[in-house]
Order: structure tokens, then C-alpha cells, then sequence
């Protein structure tokens, strides 16, 4: 029996790692409006994360993100594309989605990995 091979290239990590995202309604007068959710990341790497969403969606999706990082001022905006579905109990979220990081500068990515990473070895000891 083979081994499955991890292919993911950065570690991750279960942290409580705070994601937004746009999430359009109606409003009372059937006008959309839009509205940040804020969800906490079920796991989380420089590469992508998996967290609860919204709605059912699917496969192959984009939507906007916005990364808060422990210790840092200024949110990550990047793109998650939706790489994977599932159904999730956690009520009012009916989907987990994971998504992979797009648009993401390379220093900001490289600055997430440090911060997994140093999680990470404080996790250990």
C-alpha cells in the first residue's frame, strides 16, 4: 500500500486566524448590499486556508479576502480561489470551503509563512 504524498509547500497551522469576506444580500427594499463577514480559519498556511462559509458554493469560485494576522495593524487583501467543499455543522454556516491564496504579494506571503511557522515552534516546546 503507497503512501499518500502531502503536496502542500507550506505548513499549516490551527490557529484562530481571522478571515473576511464580501457577502451580498438583499436588503428589506430587494436591493443588494454587501457585507464583510468575519469567520476564524480552521487551519491556515502562507498557501491557503479552510474556514466556514455563508452559503453552498462550489469549486473553481473566487472570492475577495481579507487576512487579519495576530500582532499586525493592517489586514492581507488577497483573492481565495475555492479549491474544495464540504459540508459543515456548524450553524448558521452551511459550507467549509478551502481556499488557495491568489494575488498575494510575496513578501506578505513569506511574512505569513515566518508567523505559522513561529506558531508553530511555540506550539512544540
Amino acid at each position: 500500500m503507497q503512501m499518500m504524498q502531502d503536496r502542500r509547500t507550506y505548513r499549516r497551522i490551527c490557529n484562530n486566524f481571522q478571515i473576511k469576506y464580501p457577502a451580498r444580500q438583499k436588503d428589506d427594499r430587494g436591493l443588494f448590499t454587501t457585507d464583510w463577514k468575519v469567520v476564524t480559519a480552521c487551519n491556515f498556511s502562507a498557501g491557503g486556508a479552510l474556514f466556514d462559509y455563508h452559503k453552498e458554493t462550489r469549486e473553481g469560485t473566487f472570492i475577495d479576502l481579507k487576512i487579519q494576522l495576530p500582532n499586525s495593524k493592517y489586514p492581507i487583501k488577497c483573492v481565495g480561489y475555492i479549491v474544495r467543499t464540504e459540508e459543515s455543522d456548524s450553524n448558521p454556516h452551511p459550507c467549509r470551503i478551502a481556499v488557495s491564496f491568489m494575488g498575494i504579494d510575496e513578501w506578505e506571503r513569506e511574512r505569513v509563512d515566518r508567523i505559522v511557522e513561529e506558531l508553530l515552534a511555540t506550539t512544540l516546546d
